[in-house]
């Protein structure tokens, strides 16, 4: 009996170890860096979309996957929600055609920009987010997709954005 334990006890954790070992060799035979793209028409002006990304304190009105925000200082603040708790930081500011965050972390295990470009598009703005992100773990790297596919975040944002606009 007890031998028949073992057995299956060392069959287990040769099945973990191997487990292990697929996922962070399939993690590194994938790219580290990603880049995501997503558009979309928002009815109200450059100036309007400007003031509205580029107020954090704001952000638990409007996105949904935002429960709360600390804002550290002018320019940093840190995001909790969906996600988890995640600093950021805003890394260049053109208004009302361009404002650019980053996430303002040297320990997570992944890091990246998010870039907004804003045009004039009849009566709205054209809105342009581009994120560029790195995540350094292969094993994160494996899963990532599984639980979020790269662009969710940035649709979510985006549908977000629309939303509260088209509700004033």
């Amino acid at each position: 009996m007890i031998r028949r334990l073992l057995l299956a006890a060392g069959y287990a954790a040769g099945f973990l170890v191997l487990a292990v070992a697929a996922i962070w060799l399939r993690g590194a035979t994938l790219p580290a860096n990603h880049t995501a793209t997503g558009e979309s028409e928002v009815p109200a002006s450059p100036e309007r979309v400007f003031a509205r990304i580029g107020d954090p304190a704001a952000y638990p009105a409007w996105r949904t996957d935002v429960a709360k925000v600390r804002v550290l200082d002018s320019g940093r603040w840190i995001e909790v929600g969906s996600q988890g708790t995640l600093p950021f930081r805003f890394a260049a500011r053109a208004a009302p055609r361009r404002l650019q965050t980053v996430v303002d972390s040297t320990t997570l295990p992944f890091s990246g920009t998010w870039t907004f470009e804003l045009q004039p598009a009849g009566g709205g703005t054209r809105v342009r987010v581009t994120e560029r992100g790195t995540i350094s773990s292969p094993p994160l790297r494996a899963l990532a997709p599984l639980f979020s596919p790269p662009d969710r975040t940035l649709r979510r944002y985006l549908t977000d954005l629309r939303a509260s606009f088209v509700r004033e």
